[in-house]
């Protein structure tokens, strides 16, 4: 299971929102005799949510590419093997709805509905990408590159 949800990646995710937040961002502000805007339960809330999207991603990823990993990879195939497609495509509705909820909750918190917004659009992004658009030329490297700028990005939004 930890495979599927590529946990490693996770870790870095969190690692990299956690670091922008209280060894980049935060140094300014104090240097500037400006206070963190953001508590840090809301910062919680949005690194916990920017995860299990991701993770959500990972798994949806997995689904869609059941096949081609099936010829390329197939000693690490967990769906299909570990647990069925069902219940991969229920864990991927699972962690998009926690996560959709936790940044909806900090979004709402900070009275910053873009955030929100963002929240809620980028799940069905990486349902598009993994479906379709990565096979398209460019297309998919340019949406995953604008996701995962959003990952540093989200921590600028909220200051």
């Amino acid at each position: 299971m930890l495979k599927l949800i590529r946990y490693k990646n996770l870790i870095f995710i969190a690692l990299i929102q956690w670091l922008i937040t209280y060894s980049l961002i935060q140094p300014i502000l104090l240097q500037y005799g400006l206070p963190l805007i953001t508590p840090w339960w809301i910062t919680a809330l949005i690194i916990s949510s920017t995860v299990i999207i991701a993770a959500a991603g990972y798994v949806i990823n997995d689904y869609f590419d059941l096949k081609i990993d099936r010829i390329n990879k197939p000693n690490k195939v967990v769906i299909g093997d570990i647990i069925s497609k069902k219940q991969a495509v229920r864990l991927y509705q699972v962690l998009t709805v926690i996560g959709i909820l936790l940044g909806l909750i900090a979004s709402f918190e900070l009275k910053n509905y873009t955030m929100g917004f963002i929240y809620i659009m980028v799940p069905g992004i990486l349902w598009f990408y993994s479906a379709s658009y990565k096979r398209q030329f460019l297309l998919g490297n340019f949406m995953v590159a604008i996701l995962a700028a959003l990952v540093i990005l989200d921590r600028k939004s909220v200051v």
